[in-house]
C-alpha cells in the first residue's frame, strides 16, 4: 500500500561514510567510506562495480535493503565534521513534530498537557517545515500531539511527508479513527504507535480511553492492516507490571514493541516517578525478562532515554544490546518541533528552544550556537562525572539523558542517583511522588 512511485532511496553522506535509507522497507544502514562510495557509484552514478569485494558487498547490501523504490534515488551531500566527544550527524535523520495540542481525552499523565481547545500548526507552515527537513536529509518524521489525528489536515499531512521522500510515523490515542484516516495510515505510514502502560484496570487508571476502548482500537488497526507498535513507557509505578504487559503483547500480532523511559514532563510531573527512583538491579532484571520473552515474537526496541539502563546488560539478553547501544540523539541525530514551531533538542525539553521556525530554519538551528551549547554541556557533564568518565560504555550510552535523571546503570549507587544534578542546571533528583495505588 505504500506509494512506491513517490518513494526513493536516500543516500546521505556523513563524516564516517554515509547513510542509506529505503523508505519502503524501513531499512536504515550506516556505511563506512568505502561502502558508501560503492553504493553511490551503483545507485546514483550508475557505474559498473568492479569484481571482488565490491561485488560481494553490493550483493549483501541489496539483500539487506529489500524491495527498492521505483523512483530515482536522492543524494544528500551536506556533511559536518564532528569535533566533539560524541558523534553528531550533519543534520537530523528523525524529526519529531507536535502538529497539534488538541486532544479530548484529558489523560492524567499527558506529557504535552493536551487540551480540548488547543492549536494546530497550519498546513502551509508544516509544508514549509517538511521542505526544510527534506533538504537537510531527514529520513523519518514522527507526528505527535495532542492527538495528531485531530489535526484538520491530517491526511494531507501524511501525504505531504511521503511526497518529500520521508516516512511519517504516528503516535495516537486510538480514540479518533475514521475510515478516511485509517486508509491514509495504512497507505503512508511506516508504523503507528499506541501506548500501553498497564493492563485492564491499570490501563484505565492512566488513559481515559479505557481498556475496552484500547483493545477495540488494536482490533481496528489489525483489521485495516496497519503496522502497529506498542509503546511501553516504563516508570517506577509500572515496572513490576511488565510481566502482565508483555503477556498481553504476546497475544497480539504486532509490528513491534518499544520500551520508553518515563519523563516527569507536563501532567506527568507528579503523576509518577522515573526509573531512577527504583533499584538499578531490579530495573535491569525486569527489562531483561521483558526483552527475552518478546524477542521471538516481534521486533523489540528501546528509546535512547533507556540507554544508560541498558548499558552493561548481558548481551545474551537482547542479542545486540551493547553493540548497537545509542545514547541521547537530541541535536545529534534527531530534533523536536513544538506546536509553537520552536525547534527543541527533543519534545520533552521545550524549555530549551534553539530557535523558532517562523524566523529561522531547521538547518540553521541545527548548526546554531544554542544547539552547540547544548551538545557541549552534555559532553562536559559526562567527562566530569566520576562514574561515567571511566566507563567503557560512555561513548555509546553518553551518560543517559542530559536533562532528566530517568534511570542509570547498575554501577551507579543509590546515593549518587539521589544527589545528581544534570548539566543544564535543572534539579532532577527524584521527587518521590506516591506510586499509583
Amino acid at each position: 500500500m505504500i506509494p512506491q512511485d513517490t518513494d526513493c532511496l536516500v543516500l546521505r553522506r556523513e563524516g564516517f561514510g554515509g547513510i542509506i535509507f529505503n523508505p519502503i522497507a524501513g531499512v536504515h544502514l550506516e556505511l563506512d567510506g568505502d561502502g558508501f562510495e560503492v553504493a553511490s557509484d551503483f545507485f546514483v552514478r550508475n557505474k559498473t562495480v568492479d569484481r571482488g569485494f565490491s561485488t560481494s558487498f553490493l550483493r549483501t547490501l541489496l539483500e539487506r535493503l529489500g524491495e527498492l523504490p521505483k523512483a530515482p534515488p536522492r543524494f544528500v551531500e551536506n556533511t559536518l565534521p564532528s569535533n566533539g566527544a560524541f558523534r553528531q550527524l550533519s543534520g537530523p535523520t528523525l524529526v519529531d513534530i507536535q502538529i497539534t495540542s488538541v486532544c479530548t481525552q484529558g489523560c492524567p499523565h499527558c506529557y504535552a498537557s493536551s487540551v480540548f481547545r488547543g492549536k494546530h500548526i497550519p498546513f502551509d507552515d508544516l509544508c514549509r517545515i517538511f521542505d526544510q527537513c527534506a533538504d537537510s536529509g531527514v529520513l523519518q518524521v514522527a507526528l505527535g500531539g495532542g492527538d495528531p489525528l485531530l489535526h484538520p489536515d491530517f491526511v494531507r499531512i501524511l501525504e505531504a511527508v511521503r511526497l518529500r521522500g520521508m516516512v511519517p510515523n504516528v503516535t495516537t490515542s486510538g480514540a479518533y479513527f475514521t475510515p478516511e484516516n485509517l486508509r491514509a495510515l495504512r497507505k503512508y505510514c511506516g508504523a503507528v504507535a499506541l501506548s500501553l502502560e498497564g493492563v485492564g484496570s491499570r490501563y484505565s487508571e492512566r488513559r481515559s480511553l479505557g481498556w475496552e476502548g484500547f483493545c477495540e482500537s488494536l482490533d481496528v488497526m489489525h483489521e485495516n492492516q496497519i503496522p502497529t507498535v506498542l509503546q511501553v513507557t516504563v516508570s517506577a509505578g509500572n515496572l513490576y507490571e511488565l510481566p502482565e504487559i508483555v503477556s498481553f503483547a504476546l497475544t497480539r500480532e504486532l509490528y513491534g514493541v518499544i520500551f520508553l523511559a518515563f519523563k516527569p514532563v507536563g501532567r506527568g510531573d507528579g503523576f509518577d516517578n522515573p526509573l531512577s527512583s527504583c533499584p538499578g538491579a531490579e530495573v535491569s532484571d525486569a527489562l531483561a525478562r521483558a526483552f527475552r520473552r518478546l524477542s521471538g515474537h516481534t521486533r523489540v526496541g528501546y528509546d535512547c532515554c533507556l540507554s544508560a539502563v541498558i548499558a552493561g546488560m548481558n548481551e545474551n539478553i537482547f542479542g545486540h544490546a551493547n553493540e548497537d547501544l545509542e545514547g541521547c540523539s537530541a541535536l545529534r541525530g534527531s530534533v523536536g518541533i513544538s506546536v509553537n514551531q520552536e525547534i527543541v533538542p527533543c519534545t520533552f525539553v521545550e524549555h530549551l528552544p534553539c530557535g523558532n521556525l517562523q524566523e529561522t530554519s531547521v538547518h540553521d538551528c541545527w548548526h546554531g550556537k544554542s544547539a552547540a551549547d547544548f551538545r557541549e554541556k552534555h559532553e562536559a557533564a559526562v567527562a566530569q562525572d566520576s562514574v561515567c568518565s571511566r566507563c567503557s560504555y560512555a561513548q555509546k550510552c553518553m551518560g543517559g539523558c542530559p536533562v532528566y535523571d530517568l534511570g542509570r546503570c547498575q554501577t551507579y549507587s543509590e546515593r549518587s542517583l539521589l544527589s545528581r544534578h544534570h548539566p543544564l542546571g535543572i534539579d532532577v533528583s527524584p521527587k518521590h511522588h506516591p506510586r499509583i495505588p
